[in-house]
């Protein structure tokens, strides 16, 4: 009877421990981290359990402001609104002059949709679980991410190892993600304040884009960006200036799916 006791509270302090383990870090329900990072580098570890936790409780946006895109000698502005909602519900709307939606793209988590209401009126829907704005931007920039950035965020992309290098003489430090038989998978750029000043997404070792926010606003208690620039590294690149920017609004499945124009 003893021995039963005994291996009872044994039991029960085991799973304890391993409660508390695990709990450490909160929860994140986003691409989630490998678990064979080298925790024992502190540093590296003590920064992914802030970045994930970062903004956790924001979860629904919409914002309105101007974007434009550079690609090589050619320059394109709009005002444009936006919505979105974690994990991966995100719609876009390009505006004219008198404010009338000329270009809509949007991602329910499932299909990818874009609307062109200029004539000739075009309609495009491809399931997409995984979606990217190449079509739109001409930049590989994944729906997630975008969402991430939008909400004060930085994605954490799957990997085996986690090291953090100093960078001289700024004092700043650059989270660097590995896999082993990819290699570098991700760069995130912070100052002292543990502040991200910019990203940088690989795959084979070739750079698919880079983010930068340039500026920071703080909107209720969150810190989201109010400049933000995204480019191919070369010649492509996009900058979102948000004028307005509302956290935590109401939102509804409805508004990520378009419909094929009418007539």
């Amino acid at each position: 009877m003893k021995i039963s006791n005994m291996f009872i509270r044994l039991s029960f302090l085991i799973l304890c421990v391993v409660g508390f383990i695990l709990s450490g870090c909160g929860s994140i329900t986003q691409r989630p981290v490998s678990p064979k990072i080298p925790f024992d580098q502190s540093e590296a570890g003590e920064i992914l359990c802030f970045l994930k936790n970062k903004n956790d409780t924001l979860n629904t946006f919409k914002g309105i402001g101007k974007i434009k895109l550079y690609d090589k000698n050619k320059v394109q502005a709009a005002r444009m609104v936006w919505a979105g909602a974690k994990p991966g519900k995100l719609r876009i709307q390009v505006l004219d002059i008198s404010g009338q939606s000329i270009e809509s793209f949007s991602s329910d988590s499932e299909y990818l949709y874009i609307l062109s209401s200029a004539l000739p009126k075009r309609f495009y829907k491809k399931r997409s679980a995984d979606a990217n704005l190449k079509r739109i931007i001409s930049i590989p920039v994944k729906v997630v991410d975008v969402i991430d950035f939008l909400t004060g965020r930085i994605p954490i992309y799957d990997h085996d190892i986690a090291t953090v290098k100093k960078i001289e003489p700024q004092d700043e430090r650059v989270l660097i993600l590995k896999k082993r038989r990819q290699g570098v998978v991700e760069k995130i750029y912070l100052n002292n304040d543990k502040e991200v000043g910019k990203i940088e997404i690989f795959h084979s070792g070739n750079l698919l884009y880079r983010a930068i926010f340039e500026k920071i606003q703080k909107i209720n208690s969150y810190r989201v960006p109010f400049r933000l620039v995204i480019s191919n590294g070369n010649d492509i690149f996009v900058t979102l200036d948000i004028e307005k920017y509302f956290a935590n609004v109401p939102v509804s499945p409805s508004m990520f799916v378009l419909t094929p124009p009418e007539g």
